[in-house]
């Protein structure tokens, strides 16, 4: 006879089973094994209606079933054997990666919209998580996009993957990834170790952060190394340090400043950083500079900065 047929696709939370229902001609209602998933099996599925029966019952009904409209984005994933996602405050509906588009090489949302609908959203997947952290290590600018915008956005997904209950020690992983990825922009490292001190105090383990940061003071090239100062700076807090460290971090800092195989930019940061934590550690150094008639502007202005300190 012509009776239904119930295939189960997922177990939901909250004792709610999500079935595809289809009517085909059975002696008896059970379970079978989905059918093999070719492009008529594909069609013919998305052409049914998602039913959510109430299990948590005595006995199981569907009398109180609601349809479910949606679309047919993910239903491949799905007939391929994929596990679907599933958000039980969304009506437990199967969920779409809402940063795919955001992220797209190709789509016409320019720069703000795009940042604008990332800051709207919340309670990430799994796989809306792993998007961002592709799309930030492949750094490919979308269409449209230039790359100063494009490296707002990047700072605009850490915040988010920040701000959302990420795990941190995935972030930290991912994120000590980024900041020593040569094939990255330097901009984007930048911003991966500035978003490492910060998590420092979200709970990360110090000493990983603390090996991932030092390990960048050694990066000569752009501004990685004087960003690294910055960072752990910001990790360990200035105020409260002890003597014996503001003598470490302010050697670290003092010798980067005198390196000149480093960047004119790491340089002169170096010299603020031991300067706030030992004046006294690159005086003779900040002199010199100042001295020296072919010394980048930038770097004398630093390095009296540094002299100013020590009347302080």
């Amino acid at each position: 006879m012509n009776t239904f047929k119930t295939i189960p696709i997922s177990l939901i939370a909250g004792g709610v089973i999500a079935f595809v229902v289809s009517t085909r001609n059975v002696d008896s209602i059970g379970e079978v094994d989905p059918p093999e998933a070719t492009s008529e099996t594909i069609l013919k599925i998305r052409e049914q209606e998602i039913i959510e029966i109430r299990s948590d019952l005595s006995p199981p009904t569907a009398v109180t079933h609601k349809r479910i409209t949606r679309k047919y984005a993910r239903m491949d994933r799905i007939l391929l054997g994929d596990a679907p996602q599933i958000d039980s405050r969304a009506s437990h509906r199967i969920t779409e990666n809402r940063m795919l588009a955001l992220v797209d090489l190709k789509s016409d949302l320019n720069v703000r919209n795009r940042v604008k609908q990332m800051r709207s959203l919340s309670d990430l997947s799994s796989d809306e998580q792993e998007t961002l952290y592709a799309a930030m290590l492949q750094d490919e600018l979308p269409e449209g996009i230039s790359r100063p915008s494009w490296n707002w956005m990047v700072d605009v997904m850490m915040t988010t993957l920040r701000t959302q209950g990420v795990d941190i020690s995935t972030m930290v992983e991912r994120f000590s990834e980024l900041a020593g990825s040569e094939r990255v922009n330097f901009t984007v490292r930048d911003y991966a170790l500035q978003h490492l001190g910060h998590l420092k105090g979200e709970g990360a383990d110090w000493e990983t952060v603390d090996t991932i940061l030092s390990g960048a003071l050694r990066v000569k090239e752009a501004t990685i190394a004087g960003t690294a100062l910055l960072a752990l700076d910001n990790a360990l807090g200035t105020d409260d340090l002890s003597e014996e460290v503001r003598i470490q971090r302010a050697s670290q800092a003092a010798a980067i400043a005198s390196d000149t195989s480093y960047s004119l930019e790491s340089r002169v940061t170096a010299l603020q950083v031991a300067a706030r934590h030992d004046p006294s550690s690159v005086a003779q150094l900040a002199q010199q500079i100042v001295a020296q008639d072919d010394a980048a502007a930038i770097l004398k202005l630093s390095a009296q900065a540094a002299l100013r300190k020590m009347t302080n």
